[in-house]
């Protein structure tokens, strides 16, 4: 999920570039990837908005990222 300042539409291919974590479980300081925009919402904060994004041709070595990034930032022990 991404928080933009305003919606964006459906459907839409974007090119990311993700802020990864500083911490020794991510070998780089950012990712590129692209993204398919698949729902949006509003965010808690009615000026933003929540957009749900599914990753397109998200190479092994960045899916294993992802998984080592959400694990480091969950909330789940």
């Amino acid at each position: 999920m991404i928080i933009s300042t305003h919606p964006l539409p459906l459907r839409k291919m974007l090119n990311l570039r993700i802020k990864l974590p500083d911490a020794e479980e991510c070998p780089k300081a950012f990712m590129s990837i692209q993204v398919e925009t698949r729902w949006t919402a509003p965010d808690a904060n009615l000026d933003l908005h929540c957009v749900g994004c599914l990753f397109v041709n998200i190479d092994a070595e960045d899916q294993a990222l992802v998984q080592k990034v959400e694990k480091l930032l969950s909330f789940e022990g």
